[in-house]
């Protein structure tokens, strides 16, 4: 195969920006304001592309999103938050008590829901 004439174009990469942006009740024009992006970055980002390396740090900054940033769905990163720090044991009992308070309907007989 030959070689992409595109070097510099951004691959689309599946990622949570217009998740977060919901999240924190933001719009493009005010994440234009917040991050120095331009607004028609922003707009072939929540089309698809994914932003780059130094975006992706500015947005994931911005978020506070952790490590993976918008590549992570914002309900997937309070979990992440809320165990950190915590012993295994405490976790485990913690598992538990949500196994029990929210039995997964999957394992009951009852059929998986998606996100």
């Amino acid at each position: 195969m030959g070689e992409s004439i595109h070097t510099t174009k951004q691959p689309r990469r599946p990622h949570y920006l217009r998740e977060w942006m919901e999240r924190r009740q933001i719009t493009a024009a005010e994440l234009s304001r917040q991050t120095g992006a331009d607004k028609g970055q922003i707009s072939r980002w929540l089309d698809g592309t994914a932003p780059g390396v130094k975006w992706h740090n500015v947005l994931r900054d911005f978020f506070n999103a952790g490590y993976e940033g918008i590549y992570r769905h914002p309900d997937d990163c309070w979990a992440t938050k809320y165990f950190e720090g915590r012993q295994q044991e405490e976790v485990d009992r913690i598992k538990q008590t949500m196994d029990l308070l929210f039995p997964n309907q999957a394992r009951a007989g009852g059929g998986a829901t998606e996100r």
